[in-house]
């Protein structure tokens, strides 16, 4: 009586036609063969390749599990971090900016000071006026006492 499950994936690999016992053999599944076709070296199959096809080992790592041994995907979060924001020592942080936005900073600061500049001139001149206004009422009320 043998022990264990007998091997089902003897092969042969369909790419390169190997039928060697001591190889592994891995079959494609649904998923397993989305994998190979989206990978970055689908073009370079010979052979169409369907589900339940079996691979030997090289080539089902070449095909399928391509992405073994690259960086994870926290790696990349950290690599593609955006380095114009970044701390500086303490809790101060330093924002960069291009030059164009920097300009623009600057002109909105300049308007805004004339702007500012503007709304003291109208108070003081409304200021003037609102006294102007007080004093013709108060000399037109003695103009219309000395009538009387």
């Amino acid at each position: 009586m043998t022990r264990g499950k007998k091997k089902e994936n003897i092969g042969p690999c369909k790419i390169c036609g190997c039928e060697n016992k001591t190889e592994i053999y891995r079959k494609l599944n649904t998923n397993t063969l989305a994998e190979a076709y989206k990978g970055p070296e689908a073009h370079l199959l010979p052979v169409t390749i369907k589900i339940n096809d079996q691979l030997c080992q090289q080539h089902y790592n070449q095909f399928v599990v391509y992405t073994r041994n690259k960086t994870k995907s926290s790696n990349k979060r950290k690599e593609s971090r955006d380095l114009a924001y970044h701390k500086s020592g303490g809790s101060q942080k330093r924002v960069c900016l291009s030059q164009n936005t920097y300009e623009q900073l600057i002109n909105k600061e300049v308007t805004i000071e004339q702007l500012q500049q503007q709304i003291e001139q109208l108070k003081s001149e409304l200021n003037d006026y609102d006294i102007m206004i007080k004093e013709a009422q108060i000399s037109g009320i003695c103009y219309i006492l000395l009538l009387n």
